[in-house]
């Protein structure tokens, strides 16, 4: 994972590595000293101890970073004190002289060096111990119970090192203790989303919890997706390729099959980077409809809220996304619906408008049912150009719309705004040439409160009605339900 336990692991994985090494060549070293040269022997062997006190340290480092996510505790003192007993360690190996004790089984370093040595291995062991009885609980049973076998297994074997110097089992011990943290805590199995390969909710949680340590503010940002997964997938990977990790120090991950999360990650030295934009997913096409938003925290907030908050989100829009017709963004017939009962119920009066496009089986037939849906979609942007936010439009069928025009109760301001949407539609180039062209007729009812209350089906019938004389009228008309004659819309 892209935190700061994951990157000390790495460091604690190549400092293994080097001690496994180190292992190798000292052992031949010590034990051949009259065919190596001196120097060399030394190097290698102040290698071998260097390698193995910062093993030890980087093991309780990772231990305390680790306590420190799960808990949202900060282990500020013990960490100073690692530093401090690391330092002093490395130091005492460096200066002082190289003294080895021969014996039959082989020869071994003794005296000050390997005091410190011990010294530090002792301390960071003994403190992984402790950090192990006190945060059983938070660290997680099951995690708890092989880290703490392995760290056993390392005290054993680091035990057997010390009364016995010239059996070199640290080597051992290091790579099964570095196992069971890879096994435990670092298998990306554990954290990576199959179906896209980016983060999965549990990788997510450690990011965030690793984020709230410093207690500053922070941004997160969403996506929210509808339709296929596929596509959602393949949309998911087009955000991620334009926000790469290394330069923005952003990253993706999924909370769900639908909702993506950039998250901002640690540096060393800068703190954590602020999500400034969100980009438009690049292999979107108009069936895929999403959202996005980015969200601001104080940095005092729990992962469950923000978690919560996000889910929220994703709920609002799905719900949102229920009453929207897929096509054009219109509300579907029950969300329509609800808001002229509403209008209705609370004595708003308005004017319940039916639309139908005028020869619209022509264009599908002329020019295919991909001009069609453009031409829906440019229908609906027009009406959500030319008629306010107070305005109910619908999507009733095929090529049927509904409008109820909020605070409209006289003909005049109805032929005006059928007008408007006349020249918004002449402004047209979604049809490629002149053989066809987007018209439309309209019926319309007026409703006045002091008419008492009517049924939703009452007023759709007669304002279908109305629709009906207009088509039948010679079309690209708007009827008004109670007047004789209707209007030509060109």
């Amino acid at each position: 994972m892209n935190t700061r336990t994951s990157k000390v692991f790495e460091v604690l994985v190549t400092m293994a590595t080097i001690h496994l090494v180190a292992v190798v060549v000292t052992e031949y070293t010590v034990n051949n000293r009259d065919a190596v040269p001196e120097l060399f022997n030394n190097v290698w062997h102040v290698i071998f101890l260097i390698s193995l006190t910062c093993v030890a340290c980087l093991i309780l480092d990772y231990l305390l970073l680790y306590v420190e996510r799960a808990s949202g505790r900060k282990q500020t003192t013990q960490k100073k004190v690692l530093a401090v007993i690391c330092s002093v360690g490395i130091c005492v190996e460096i200066i002082l002289p190289i003294r080895y004790t021969d014996t039959v089984y082989g020869s071994y370093l003794s005296g000050m060096k390997a005091y410190a040595l011990y010294a530090v291995v002792v301390y960071t062991m003994a403190m992984q111990a402790v950090l192990f009885l006190r945060y059983w609980e938070i660290l997680g049973k099951d995690r708890s119970r092989v880290l703490f076998a392995s760290l056993l297994l390392f005290v054993v074997m680091a035990g057997i090192q010390i009364f016995r110097p010239y059996l070199l089992l640290t080597d051992l011990a290091v790579t099964m203790f570095v196992l069971g943290i890879m096994v435990n805590t670092e298998d990306s199995h554990v954290y990576i989303s199959y179906g896209t390969g980016l983060y999965n909710e549990i990788g997510c949680r450690e990011i965030l919890r690793e984020a709230l340590l410093l207690k500053k503010p922070f941004s997160v940002g969403v996506y929210v997706f509808l339709e296929g997964k596929s596509d959602i997938a393949a949309a998911m990977l087009s955000v991620q390729r334009q926000i790469p990790e290394k330069r923005t120090r952003l990253i993706c991950g999924t909370l769900a099959d639908n909702v993506l999360i950039v998250l901002p990650i640690n540096s060393w030295t800068k703190g954590l980077a602020p999500v400034k934009y969100l980009p438009k997913p690049g292999e979107l096409d108009h069936k895929l409809g999403y959202t996005s938003e980015i969200f601001r925290f104080g940095g005092d907030e729990t992962v469950p809220e923000i978690l919560d908050a996000v889910r929220d989100y994703k709920n609002r829009y799905e719900e949102s996304a229920l009453q929207r017709d897929e096509l054009t963004g219109l509300l579907r017939r029950a969300a329509f619906i609800r808001q002229v009962e509403y209008m209705i119920k609370n004595k708003k009066g308005f004017t319940f408008v039916m639309v139908d496009l005028d020869d619209f089986k022509s264009i599908n037939d002329i020019y295919g049912h991909k001009v069609g849906d453009d031409v829906l979609k440019y229908v609906a942007n027009t009406f959500n150009t030319v008629l306010r936010t107070s305005d109910a439009v619908c999507r009733i069928g095929g090529d049927e719309f509904a409008i109820a025009l909020c605070g409209v109760t006289d003909c005049a301001t109805v032929r005006e705004i059928a007008e408007r949407v006349r020249k918004g539609l002449e402004e047209q180039t979604v049809l490629p040439d002149d053989r066809c062209s987007v018209r439309l007729s309209c019926g319309a009812r007026l409703w006045n409160p002091k008419e008492g209350e009517p049924s939703f089906q009452e007023l759709y019938t007669e304002a279908d009605a109305a629709l009906y004389k207009a088509k039948r009228g010679g079309k690209n008309r708007l009827f008004i339900a109670g007047e004789f004659l209707a209007d030509r819309m060109a």
